[in-house]
């Protein structure tokens, strides 16, 4: 990773120690807005199914605001890897760091139910010229008593290529009855669409000029330990997924650690 890139993350993800060491001090706030940090650590970042750091651990980060209006928004941040050691085929990216700007409105539609809107800008700073990956999404979904959310997102400019990107998804967490652990799952389908380009897949060769449309899954268990929360998750896809992504899309186990504070 370059030293700017994972001198910004490491900043970013530093928030939650220097926001408890001024809490020891000064104490909470009161008011309107409240601020959180967090840092986390993870042995794989997984992006709807995709592994987006190689399948290698990524370090993250993230700074919200919320107002009690139900406004909020925050930067996110993690280490990324998009080009595999061994893909000669393929230029080197520059890509080493992903972050994600939001703003968003959150809002109760009926007892147990909160409608959500938002617009996030996927930045990946660093990367070499001529190469350019951002892009918007706006991001709508529904939850029920805070336990099962249904998303759809769409972006006309998936990865700046042009191409129209619609997400559909369904995720659940319930609660177990032992050691305070929660069952989390999700399920999603995505569809990219290819603009009439020809698609390669991980291998350099070309499969086609259709849409880019796959399912993906994931399973997992969390549990947290007062500030801090920890989780361990399986993910998969289809076919679809590992014809174009390769191992990237393949069935894994991951952990994260997150470390949240109040600021």
């Amino acid at each position: 990773m370059h030293k700017k890139s994972l001198f910004a993350l490491a900043l970013l993800a530093a928030l939650p120690f220097t926001a408890s060491a001024q809490d020891e001090e000064g104490g909470e706030s009161a008011g309107p807005w409240s601020f959180t940090a967090s840092a986390t650590l993870t042995s794989d970042y997984v992006f709807r199914g995709v592994s987006q750091s190689q399948e290698d651990w990524a370090l993250q980060g993230e700074f919200a605001f919320e107002h009690e209006s139900g406004f909020y928004g925050g930067l996110w941040g993690s280490s990324v890897d998009f080009i595999p050691d061994d893909a000669s085929y393929l230029d080197e990216d520059g890509a080493n760091l992903e972050l994600d700007a939001y703003v968003g409105y959150s809002w109760e539609l009926a007892d147990k139910w909160v409608g959500d809107v938002q617009v996030v800008r996927y930045l990946y700073p660093g990367t070499n010229e001529g190469v350019n990956y951002d892009y918007n999404e706006l991001i709508g979904s529904v939850t029920y008593d805070e336990m099962i959310t249904a998303t759809v997102g769409y972006s006309n400019d998936v990865y700046n290529l042009d191409d129209d990107g619609i997400y559909v998804g369904l995720s659940g967490s319930y609660g177990l009855p032992w050691w305070d652990l929660s069952l989390d799952g999700e399920v999603g389908h995505y569809s990219i669409g290819s603009g009439g380009n020809e698609i390669f897949d991980s291998h350099g060769d070309v499969i086609g000029v259709d849409d880019l449309n796959y399912m993906h899954y994931s399973l997992g268990l969390s549990k947290e330990f007062g500030p801090v929360s920890t989780s361990l998750t399986w993910s998969d896809t289809d076919d679809e997924a590992t014809d174009y992504y390769g191992e990237t899309a393949d069935p894994r186990l991951f952990f994260t650690v997150t470390l949240s504070t109040d600021l």
